[in-house]
Parts: structure tokens; C-alpha cells; sequence
């Protein structure tokens, strides 16, 4: 896996967006802190204090592992729209 940091200035008029937070059912939160903890752990994620959120969705796969999808919506719309300017 690649490691990358990216940085970026902001438009003066920028507004932080914060995707609502997707309830963890109550059975998947020991699978889901376990698998944080190990990603921090190897540093393939890491703290921030960025104001934009992206909401994690827990999907069960077929062999019963547990898979996170990370909705980038917002993040995605607004690089598009700086991109397109």
C-alpha cells in the first residue's frame, strides 16, 4: 500500500462538510475497533483533526469477515468542483 499525505488550501468561502455518522450494530463494534486499532497499528490510518467527515458502512461478506466502505460523497464532489474550475 502506498502511503501519500494530502494537503490542501482551502477557498476562503470553504464550509467543512460532516457526513452523518451510520449506527455499528451493536454485534459488529468489537470486529470494528479491533480492525481500527490494528489499522492504526500498522499506520495505514492515523488521528486527524480535519473538520470533514466520511461515513464507514460495516458490511458482512459471504465468508461472515467484516468489510468497511468509507463513503467519500462529499470529499469527491468538492475535489471535482476545485478540479473543474
Amino acid at each position: 500500500m502506498t502511503k501519500f499525505n494530502m494537503q490542501s488550501t482551502p477557498q476562503p468561502d470553504f464550509v467543512p462538510k460532516q457526513t452523518r455518522a451510520y449506527r455499528v450494530p451493536e454485534v459488529l463494534k468489537v470486529e470494528t475497533e479491533k480492525q481500527i486499532d490494528e489499522l492504526l497499528r500498522l499506520g495505514f490510518i492515523e488521528p486527524s483533526n480535519s473538520p470533514m467527515t466520511s461515513g464507514v458502512v460495516c458490511v458482512v461478506k459471504p465468508n461472515k469477515s467484516v468489510r468497511w466502505v468509507v463513503t467519500f460523497d462529499i470529499l469527491t464532489f468538492l475535489l471535482f468542483q476545485t478540479l473543474c474550475l
